[in-house]
């Protein structure tokens, strides 16, 4: 009886680096950005974090508003007699 050796696994060969120069650990692998690329990516999340917090203040605010100029109309009708609804009011009951 001859003795067998177990297969060997086959040879690995480490992966080439798909880009010409040494990436940083973790970091970013492609070309330097430029001059616009830098500019538009700053104004994205500038204006990402304007809307963020002032779009809902200025929404807030237009609804306030809105309630209190019908407020004002509905007290001036309710003081001349005249029965007023309220324009934007889902009526659940009649």
């Amino acid at each position: 009886m001859s003795e067998q050796t177990p297969p060997q696994p086959p040879p690995t060969d480490p992966t080439p680096n798909p880009v010409p120069y040494e990436t940083p650990p973790g970091g970013y692998a492609g070309p330097p950005p430029d001059k616009d690329s830098i500019t538009m990516g700053m104004l994205c999340h500038l204006l990402g974090i304007f809307t963020y917090f002032v779009g809902p203040v200025l929404l807030i605010s237009a609804v306030q508003i809105t309630r209190i100029v019908f407020s004002i109309i509905a007290t001036v009708q309710a003081n001349q007699g005249i029965a007023y609804r309220y324009p934007v009011t889902f009526r659940l009951i009649k």
